[in-house]
């Protein structure tokens, strides 16, 4: 694989702390990855500061400066359910045409994981203030995607994504009744997953998240998606370094 084709740049809030990690956990050495942060948003609400990413993205996208990149993908779905399904993918297309190459939401990679897995219903884990978590749900049935539950986390912390540990979501899960065969759609690439989705996974349960649905995606940009079907992406630990050919 040529060496601008194993590169795929990325856009995140500036205090996340959990896409670096969980990209190293799925991608290992497959695809070189650079990070690129939004810039801070002091004295704004929640609502005001993911209205902000929405206006200064053309700028972030501009910020790898000419580095030659397979595809950039945006790590902040709650800035693109703001959109709804019908801008954000508006968005995305204007973005590509300016980078000249492809810009995918992380709503939209999620978008694109549920189409390839013939996924329409949803069971949604949300780490969101409430009305955030509204948004969320509206943008997936506007996507047509039935959303047959939702799982608000995060109240104990203030709704805050990064505050949440892994054993929480796993209290949740165990007090919440949920559809027997549905798929838990974990929303937000800061809320740190890959644990309880293995441990779902080893029950027979399909659970996928904005940061997993991002690393098939940032395969499928380079190129190095081609030899693995959608059988394979319900299938968690096709995504370490030693299943996936650099």
């Amino acid at each position: 694989m040529p060496d601008d084709a194993r590169r795929v740049g990325f856009i995140v809030p500036p205090a996340n702390p959990t896409l670096e990690p969980e990209l190293r956990e799925l991608l290992g050495t497959a695809l070189d990855t650079f990070v690129a942060r939004f810039p801070p948003t002091p004295g704004r609400d929640l609502h005001g500061m993911l209205s902000y990413y929405n206006e200064v993205v053309p700028e972030a996208i501009d910020g790898f400066d000419g580095m030659e990149l397979s595809g950039q993908i945006i790590s902040c779905t709650g800035s693109h359910y703001l959109l709804g399904p019908e801008k954000d993918e508006k968005l995305a297309a204007e973005l590509s045409d300016r980078a000249g190459y492809p810009v995918v939401p992380a709503t939209q990679a999620l978008l694109a994981y549920l189409t390839e897995t013939r996924v329409s219903s949803v069971f949604l884990v949300s780490p969101y203030e409430p009305w955030l978590t509204n948004v969320a749900e509206r943008y997936w049935r506007e996507a047509g995607v039935e959303v047959e539950g939702t799982m608000q986390l995060g109240a104990e912390v203030g709704f805050n994504p990064y505050a949440i540990t892994a054993q929480s979501i796993r209290d949740n899960l165990l007090s919440t009744e949920v559809p027997e065969n549905t798929t838990f759609l974990f929303s937000g690439t800061g809320m740190r997953t890959l644990a309880v989705m293995r441990d779902l996974r080893r029950d027979g349960r399909l659970a996928i998240s904005s940061n997993l649905a991002s690393a098939v995606t940032a395969h499928r940009l380079s190129g190095n998606w081609s030899s693995l079907g959608a059988k394979k992406l319900s299938d968690l630990s096709l995504f370490g370094p030693t299943t996936v050919t650099p």
